[in-house]
């Protein structure tokens, strides 16, 4: 334990001290910021004793990264640390080309919003992943056959057990396709055709890596009642159908974003290797063939494999060219297009972005220090782990190893971990000096 106390001025930096050093450990700082992230004060208890632990907990951290850096561990976090980057410097990018251009909309805009929130329609739905079935129960429908049975049988909507549920809506209220299939029918009773709907709409979402955004479903909507009910306040409203509008523009923005950088790829499909993939007849000599050229390179049948085999193990399917060409789309906007389009700014020069990615690089090495240099060599072997339940019987009720195994082992390895992290840090302070600065406290 370092055998030292700080000073209560410390916890009442100015933000303008927050980068002032604190300790230093080899070429490693520790400022009052960081100190401050990890310091939790609680009522009733030791002030100093605590702040002992917290500095204590920031100089192991800091020893491990030293050694981290020395045993080459950054190697380790090469791809972790391209994919923050990725991350940070789209979100930035999203800032700039999208939210920075979104303004308040004028007042005659949310005038007009707000009479449109009557009527209310009263509406029940269904939602058919399968465009076949989804036919199927339509001219079910228009045969007379009951919505709600039909619901039942085949929806996979959360309200399919309810018949398919009776949901009250007005503009503005919600979903807005779902708004915009109810707003289109005019007689009470009538249904929609099947209308296919994205399952995530990552169109709107661009600079959201995507899980599964061509995912397609298909929506039964019918109209069960429509009421024209009052208005309601529009002090009240007025906030929620500004947030709406800029909602709207913000999807706007991002969507004319998206097809200029579509544009600006040039995207060009080889069709014989796409009707090869449809009908799964890709031979070997056909793998470094190029499925997909753009602007930037060319995506081969063998990237595309590694990436959808992936995908079809998650019950995805390429049965169709706009199966693959809306994955192949959302792939290189996220991993292609939109990287390239902030590298363009420079977003990874920002201080506030570098500080992030030396946080986090930080952060990971020391996960890896910790993975290699203690757990690793911490499992226990059958030999350890009998002669440390011969020694520990009464702990485990004198039960069968066989039977606490498990908790034995646990045990057995949080004990080994302790003391190979005591056993570490030990060398480590001999040949790493800790120097406190506390004179600017």
């Amino acid at each position: 334990m370092v055998a030292f106390l700080l000073i209560s001025g410390l916890l009442s930096a100015a933000p303008s001290d927050s980068n002032k050093v604190i300790a230093k450990v080899g070429t490693e700082v520790i400022t009052i910021a960081e100190f401050n992230k990890v310091y939790q004060p609680g009522s009733g208890t030791n002030t100093d004793s605590l702040k002992n632990k917290a500095m204590e907990q920031l100089i192991t951290n800091k020893l491990m990264l030293t050694d981290a850096k020395e045993k080459r561990f950054d190697t380790l976090t090469t791809a972790a640390m391209k994919d923050l980057t990725n991350r940070l410097t789209i979100n930035a990018l999203y800032e700039k080309v999208v939210l920075q251009k979104v303004k308040t909309p004028r007042t005659w805009k949310i005038v007009k919003e707000w009479h449109r929130m009557t009527p209310v329609l009263k509406i029940s739905q269904m939602t058919i992943k399968d465009r076949d079935t989804a036919i199927k129960v339509y001219k079910e429908l228009r045969k007379g056959k009951n919505f709600s049975d039909l619901a039942v049988k085949y929806s996979e909507d959360y309200s399919a057990k309810y018949g398919g549920g009776a949901t009250d809506i007005t503009r503005g209220s919600g979903d807005k396709e779902i708004e915009d299939i109810a707003f289109s029918l005019h007689t009470i009773g009538a249904f929609s055709r099947p209308i296919p709907s994205p399952f995530v709409p990552w169109h709107r979402k661009i600079f959201q890596k995507p899980s599964s955004y061509n995912v397609q479903n298909y929506r039964i909507i019918k109209l069960n009642d429509k009421i024209n009910k009052p208005l309601p306040e529009f002090s009240k409203e007025k906030d929620k159908i500004i947030e709406k509008l800029k909602g709207e523009q913000t999807r706007k923005l991002s969507d004319s974003y998206l097809k200029y950088l579509k544009t600006m790829a040039h995207m060009r499909y080889n069709r014989n290797l796409m009707k090869k993939i449809i009908k799964n007849d890709i031979k070997e000599t056909d793998r470094p063939v190029a499925l997909v050229k753009w602007a930037g390179g060319v995506i081969t049948v063998d990237d595309f494999k590694k990436k959808a085999d992936m995908e079809m193990a998650r019950g995805r399917k390429f049965d169709s060219e706009k199966a693959i060409k809306d994955y192949m789309e959302g792939w290189l906007i996220f991993e292609k297009f939109l990287p390239a389009a902030a590298k363009r700014y420079k977003f990874e020069q920002r201080d506030d972005i570098k500080k992030q990615l030396v946080e986090k690089q930080e952060i990971l090495l020391i996960q890896q220090y910790r993975e290699k240099e203690i757990n690793a060599k911490c499992s226990p072997t059958e030999e350890e782990l009998k002669t440390y339940y011969d020694k520990n019987k009464t702990k485990y009720e004198k039960k069968p190893l066989e039977q606490v195994k498990a908790r034995v082992s646990w045990d057995l390895e949080q004990e080994k971990r302790t003391a190979r992290e005591a056993e570490l840090l030990a060398g480590l302070r001999s040949k790493i000096p800790v120097q406190l600065v506390t004179t600017s406290l």
